[in-house]
């Protein structure tokens, strides 16, 4: 069978496999018509799914919820894939460097790396990157925002990244804050 044929089929058995995965939609999750446009009020849904729970609810609270983890998605089919964290399933690799990839825009966005392509540069210092989004998160340096914020001590971030790894130190240190104070406690349940 030559290399083509095998991802051609590798890639039939994939979507196949994320079909299986939201087969077994839980009771309250039933198919509607799906809506081109929403407004505040309601909400469309890409694949037609709207929870029945929450019907009546602002766009904001219609939201999946995954069963491993407790996460919520505003999409099905972001929850679809999703799911294929928990069984460590990433299905679009490199074919340079090997490296796999969840989402096949992740691993188009990755290739560039490897063609040396950087068309994107900063008005205000002409470094150039591959990426449109690590431009922009380059040039929040030259404003000074810092859109992401820890929400236990405040301090604020350039990339969401970055305040991610912060509040792990805040887990292993069991540091937490009252007011302007910052306390140490062996957990959260005796503040």
């Amino acid at each position: 069978m030559a290399e083509d044929d095998l991802i051609a089929a590798d890639a039939k058995n994939f979507l196949y496999f994320v079909k299986e995965l939201s087969v077994n939609l839980p009771p309250d999750v039933r198919h509607v018509k799906p809506q081109p446009y929403y407004d505040s009020d309601t909400e469309s849904s890409d694949s037609g799914v709207i929870l029945n729970k929450e019907i009546g609810t602002t766009a904001e609270t219609r939201r999946f919820e995954c069963p491993t983890c407790n996460k919520y998605f505003k999409r099905r089919s972001s929850l679809s894939t999703h799911k294929l964290i928990h069984l460590n399933v990433k299905p679009f690799t490199c074919t340079v460097c090997s490296k796999d990839f969840l989402r096949r825009s992740d691993l188009k966005k990755h290739s560039l790396m490897h063609s040396g392509k950087k068309p994107h540069e900063c008005p205000e210092c002409k470094k150039v990157f591959s990426q449109s989004s690590n431009m922009l998160t380059h040039m929040r340096r030259h404003s000074g925002v810092r859109p992401f914020s820890c929400n236990i001590c405040g301090n604020a971030f350039y990339r969401k990244v970055d305040v991610r790894r912060h509040q792990i130190r805040h887990q292993k240190n069991n540091t937490y804050v009252i007011g302007d104070e910052i306390n140490e406690f062996s957990s959260e349940g005796c503040i």
